[in-house]
């Protein structure tokens, strides 16, 4: 088993992570810039639609936002 390259990356990424860099990088892409408020701003709903694109669920953004 290969332990170098995205494979191996993207297995050590927990799903709280890969969903808030996931609405981070909705809201640099969308808005410009992140927020600085937090990501508690971030509607509900745009979080659903990172979490169903990542296969993830949604309630995981909790356990992100709650670290920043």
């Amino acid at each position: 088993m290969d332990t170098r390259g995205p494979t191996a990356a993207r297995a050590k990424r927990a799903s709280p992570n890969r969903l808030g860099w996931a609405v981070q990088w909705g809201c640099v892409r969308m808005l410009g810039f992140c927020p600085t408020e937090g990501l508690s701003v971030v509607p509900y709903a745009v979080v659903r639609f990172a979490a169903e694109q990542l296969a993830v669920e949604a309630g995981e953004f909790a356990v992100k936002a709650a670290c920043h």
